[in-house]
């Protein structure tokens, strides 16, 4: 669990005032810059730092090969039902001799550069695992 601060904002307020965020004045002026000037307590919010504790939230390596594990038979699955629709819409389009448009084309250049990253990352987690002696 991460830690709880408070920070102080720039922005002031009145407890009797409406929300002045944003609303000009017939002067030009922000309502909160005008408020300000004439005083207002400065805002106290919340702040949550979301980096983990080590000791709580950091899965051990088990635990993360694990969920690797899951992820990669469950990507596996995806990845050949995704296969076969792609190689029955190649065939659609060869047959009909159909366009394709340039979002499609972008798309799946997008997804082979995701694809290789992913690649890169698992050869990287592979040989992590053997030079682990």
């Amino acid at each position: 669990m991460g830690t709880i601060g408070w920070a102080l904002t720039s922005e002031t307020f009145d407890c009797t005032t409406p929300c002045l965020r944003g609303r000009s004045t017939r002067s030009g002026t922000t309502a909160a810059t005008e408020q300000r000037a004439r005083g207002g307590a400065p805002r106290m919010l919340p702040v949550i730092d979301s980096s983990p504790m080590p000791d709580e939230t950091t899965p051990t390596a088990e635990q993360a090969l694990d969920a690797l594990i899951e992820a990669v038979g469950k990507a596996a699955a995806d990845y050949q039902a995704v296969g076969r629709a792609l190689t029955r819409a190649r065939d659609d389009i060869a047959a009909r001799n159909t366009a394709l448009s340039r979002t499609l084309v972008s798309d799946a250049t997008r997804a082979l550069d995701h694809l290789r990253g992913a690649d890169q990352a698992l050869k990287g987690v592979l040989t992590a695992l053997e030079e682990r002696d």
